[in-house]
């Protein structure tokens, strides 16, 4: 049988990291997370979400430019459009993630981050699928 958090600390080890031993266990699950990530998960959570929010931004806008070349003129408008305003609803999310909440927040937040890529896959299949029917 394979060991799972053995090979993972081999591999974080072998990736460099000198606190492999202290470090993978806490990755595995709530009950083994160490005392630094159980007082401040939410504050870890919070800064992730920041992050991963400001990175989609750019780069759901960055791809308006692929959009136009590979699309006609009225799919590529509609999905231009609707890039931007998921780009600035990750900014707006980006902001109100960039100082710490409460807990309920924070989980609010993750539901938020993954419901705004979840909705624009579901208009950009009704728009590209609207035209393709003849």
């Amino acid at each position: 049988m394979i060991n799972i958090p053995k090979l993972v600390t081999r591999f974080v080890a072998l990736s460099g990291e000198s606190n492999a031993q202290l470090l993978v266990p806490g990755l595995l699950g709530r009950p083994l997370h160490s005392p630094l990530v159980t007082i401040e998960r939410r504050e870890f959570i919070r800064s992730r979400i920041h992050v991963i929010c400001l990175v989609f931004a750019i780069l759901v806008i960055a791809w308006i430019p692929m959009d136009i070349t590979a699309f006609s003129r009225d799919i590529w408008i509609n999905l231009a459009l609707a890039r931007l305003a998921v780009g600035l609803s990750f900014l707006l999310l980006a902001y109100l993630t960039r100082t710490g909440g409460r807990s309920l927040l924070v989980v609010g937040h993750t539901a938020i981050m993954f419901f705004i890529p979840a909705s624009f896959a579901g208009y950009s299949h009704i728009i590209l699928d609207s035209a393709t029917q003849f």
